[in-house]
């Protein structure tokens, strides 16, 4: 086994990760803290490259390397049980800061009965509480959009955030999801990590004008952050 296969072993055995009563990891804001819980994502994505590699893994696996911050900075921040998450197909930091539960990710993507899907839903398709993630990034806008407005319905003051990438401001859906949204007034948060490639294409290649600028034409806060800069962790 390697080092990472051995260092993630070791850090799973550690009993420091603090969970709420609903089994969420209870990340503080100090730095030790959150870099120690990205680190920990970044040696599961090392195994499990690790694994694909020597023809482990049941399925192609999407790593989130290099995004674990941003990824974990709006995950943790959601505190309350009706909060909903809605994942891509580099969803493994979401999910990890969401449950806490790197074993049960690692037996998914093997294909085991120990999987947090019993081994069936893979590396993109994680279904676990209020946590659900699919490779169709415009499809799941449409989704979170709908939950939001159950949520609002039901007088809930659970959010919803939703995870794309760049590439996927291409897709109408995403605006058809914004403009709903819009209009009434749902508690979703659109999340576009902006890596500035799609698969091998250049974002700049292929988008127009501000991403920010798309949110606004519809009348919705936006926030540009980046997760470069400690502030943006803390």
């Amino acid at each position: 086994m390697g080092s990472s296969h051995s260092e993630l072993q070791s850090t799973l055995e550690a009993p420091n990760v603090i969970r709420d009563v609903h089994g969420k990891p209870v990340l503080d804001l100090d730095a030790r803290c959150l870099y120690s819980f990205g680190h920990l994502i970044l040696c599961t994505e090392r195994l499990l490259l690790d694994l694909f590699s020597e023809v482990l893994l049941k399925e192609t696996t999407h790593s989130c390397i290099g995004q674990e911050l941003c990824q974990m900075s709006v995950v943790r921040a959601l505190t309350h049980p009706d909060d909903a998450v809605l994942s891509n197909h580099r969803n493994h930091g979401h999910f990890l800061t969401y449950s806490g539960d790197f074993i049960g990710l690692v037996a998914e993507i093997m294909g085991r009965e120990r999987g947090v899907c019993r081994g069936i839903g893979g590396s993109q398709h994680l279904a676990y509480r209020h946590f659900h993630s699919n490779g169709v990034q415009a499809g799941m806008t449409a989704i979170a959009t709908g939950l939001a407005w159950a949520r609002r319905q039901r007088d809930s003051p659970g959010i919803v955030a939703t995870f794309i990438g760049d590439g996927t401001l291409g897709q109408g859906l995403v605006y058809e999801s914004l403009n709903i949204a819009a209009t009434r007034k749902l508690p979703v948060l659109f999340v576009v990590e902006n890596n500035r490639i799609a698969q091998t294409t250049p974002t700049a290649d292929t988008t127009g004008g501000s991403i920010d600028a798309r949110g606004a034409a519809f009348g919705i806060r936006t926030w540009r952050c980046d997760d470069a800069d400690p502030q943006f962790v803390t």
